[in-house]
């Protein structure tokens, strides 16, 4: 037995230091200063529902809009925090952990599915395009968001969907949309699922489970609605930002920044027109994959990018899922074009972070300039449409290349 481990561990050695390597790097990294409008956010809930508890975390009086699936996050990281008699400083460093160790889990698993459907040479070139892709880095060591923890649960949802392991994949959608509301990008790809493998029981191992795990784990903070509590918290949470495009490098980002999305064009509102283009997209990808072999990992990554080009009132943090999902089907289709868009469309969202980074913490906070590079951000600072309409022009031409991938294949070639 004591061979066998052995035998594994230097079977194994690359991907422990690939996955160690990109650890410590990300440690590092997490000496800079957050991106405080978020993390002093997540500082002071943190604090506020170790002392308040989860029926009283939430008030009309506090600004506590954030989905329960964080909050719980935060209340074992203020649990920690007492127990551990963290400072100021130490606290703010064990708040981007959770998303650190998001990152090297979501890697890994790219990595375990690379190998089912590719050469081991591959799955390790996805590996490391994961762990040491600067965005990534950035968001979660840097920056200390949680969108890492996001992907993970998302990335565990479709990858249980495509084994057609139902109520595992409807758990982790659940845990994912409790985490972040975002993760509706994804809703379209299991009604894809559920019109090509339509039953009764599909469709009840599909929303149960689902339905189920966000009562359940939203109770503790809603005694009182437990069944609507969530579920008003959503909705209201859509209603905070109402602008075209919030320093997303997106469709609507052409038009410029934090324009109030009830502004019309051609008598209809960004808003409408957003929802337009995001119906025709899933219109067409519909028709599109209905013949086909249900193709999860593909449909998502799609479902991302139409979720961050195409609606209104969308963050640039929201691109971030769709980049380790294109890390993973460019590998897979073996596509120079899909790599190398990969790799500039990583680049787009990294100097998009940056800025925006730059401008809260540095300028709007008044923060000592850490990062503040005069000519790129000079540079950034007046040409968010052309960044904007780069990026665009970016997904329009990945997902023609997805699109001939796939009339090719259904066809043989």
């Amino acid at each position: 037995m004591f061979t066998k481990i052995i035998n594994n561990l230097r079977k194994n050695l690359i991907l422990y230091y690939l996955l160690l390597s990109g650890f410590l790097i990300r440690l590092i990294f997490a000496t800079f200063p957050g991106f405080h409008v978020d993390t002093d956010t997540f500082f002071a809930w943190s604090i506020r529902i170790v002392q308040e508890g989860f029926s009283n975390f939430y008030s009309p009086d506090i600004w506590t809009s954030y989905t329960p699936g964080m909050i719980y996050v935060f209340y074992f990281l203020g649990i920690l925090r007492k127990i551990l008699s963290l400072d100021g400083e130490q606290f703010y460093y064990l708040l981007k952990i959770p998303s650190i160790i998001a990152d090297l889990v979501l890697s890994y698993f790219i990595y375990k599915q690379l190998l089912t459907t590719s050469s081991r040479k591959i799955a390790f070139y996805g590996l490391i395009f994961c762990i040491f892709n600067p965005v990534l880095v950035f968001n979660a060591s840097i920056w200390g968001a949680f969108d890492g923890l996001l992907t993970l649960f998302l990335f565990l949802s479709i990858y249980y969907l495509a084994q057609k392991k139902l109520i595992s994949s409807s758990v982790y959608f659940a845990i994912a949309l409790l985490i972040k509301p975002q993760a509706i990008a994804i809703v379209p790809v299991f009604g894809l699922f559920v019109l090509k493998n339509f039953s009764i029981s599909n469709v009840l191992k599909i929303s149960i489970p689902t339905l189920f795990t966000l009562v359940v784990l939203s109770l503790p903070y809603f005694p009182n609605d437990p069944i609507f509590g969530f579920f008003n918290l959503f909705i209201n949470m859509a209603q905070d930002y109402k602008g075209n495009s919030l320093f997303a490098y997106n469709t609507w980002g052409i038009f410029g920044f934090w324009i109030d999305d009830s502004v019309k064009i051609a008598f209809l509102s960004y808003r409408i027109w957003g929802l337009i283009l995001l119906s025709v997209f899933w219109i067409f990808f519909y028709l599109l994959f209905f013949k086909r072999k249900f193709d999860a990992f593909t449909l998502s990554t799609l479902a991302f990018f139409a979720f961050f080009f195409l609606p209104t009132r969308v963050h640039e943090r929201y691109l971030f899922s769709a980049i380790p999902f294109l890390i993973l089907i460019s590998l897979q289709f073996k596509s120079k074009f899909l790599i190398i868009s990969t790799i500039i469309l990583s680049a787009l969202h990294l100097i998009n972070l940056y800025y925006v980074y730059v401008y809260y913490n540095e300028f709007y906070l008044k923060l000592p300039k850490v990062l503040y590079i005069p000519q790129l951000y000079e540079f950034l600072e007046t040409q968010g449409k052309f960044m904007s309409a780069i990026s665009t022009l970016l997904f329009l031409l990945i997902t023609i290349t997805i699109s001939r991938i796939v009339i090719s294949r259904k066809h043989g070639h």
